[in-house]
């Protein structure tokens, strides 16, 4: 017991010290630093209790933005940065030409159980994503989008609390193509504070082998 309250004390006085840093420190924060110190004290890749986002960028994933801010407080690494946290600036697009085009690409083929967005407490709700494509591909749909299949339509609601879109049964995929293709609005740019893709499983669950593609089931999609 002791050793748990240690612990506990421990993990609570770096979340403190670590939020004065980011309100402190502005854009030259490296959140990339936080995301491992926080991993590295649980021993766990667990992401919001949802499991293993294998595009996170501690999982060494790697998101290509159709649309982009220059703003360096909104860089392309917060999308995917592991930190859907209130203290840390959320991802912006660079403008409201839809769709918008997110292709999330993983270190290997992965089964993908659900994606979960995080909104932003801090950014206008009118920025927020609603309706939103999702297409896998086992290639790269840059130089080669014949593979990209259609697995889901979904329509996000206007709101701050953690939304899951699963998939029933999980779908295999490296590059994964989110279009967004409408938003809540009249801004000038779309938001997110985070978009993971999990694995399937209990939330928490270890990462699983990766798998055989199939048989592309699902309509081809023509790649922007």
């Amino acid at each position: 017991m002791i050793g748990v309250v240690v612990t506990f004390l421990i993990v609570a006085g770096l979340g403190a010290l670590v939020t004065a840093f980011w309100r402190t420190a502005g854009t030259e924060v490296d959140f990339s630093l936080i995301r491992r110190i926080r991993a590295g004290f649980t021993q766990s890749f667990n992401l919001g209790e949802e499991g293993f986002d294998f595009v996170e960028v501690l999982n060494q994933g790697i998101v290509r933005p159709g649309s982009q801010s220059r703003d360096p407080l909104h860089s392309l690494e917060r999308i995917n940065d592991g930190l859907p946290d209130p203290q840390v600036p959320a991802w912006r697009s660079g403008d409201v030409n839809l769709p918008i085009d997110l292709l999330f690409v993983s270190n290997s083929p992965r089964l993908m159980g659900k994606v979960v967005i995080w909104n932003h407490p801090g950014e206008d709700p009118s920025t927020y994503i609603k309706g939103f494509e999702v297409f896998t591909s086992p290639v790269d749909p840059d130089v080669d989008d014949s593979g990209l299949a259609l697995v889901g339509t979904f329509l996000a609601e206007q709101t701050t609390e953690i939304q899951r879109f699963e998939f029933d049964p999980p779908v295999p995929t490296q590059y994964t193509l989110v279009r967004v293709t409408s938003h809540y609005g009249n801004a000038d740019y779309i938001s997110a504070a985070e978009i993971g893709l999990f694995l399937p499983g209990a939330r928490g669950a270890f990462p699983i082998l990766p798998q055989q593609f199939p048989v592309i089931r699902a309509r081809r999609a023509q790649f922007r």
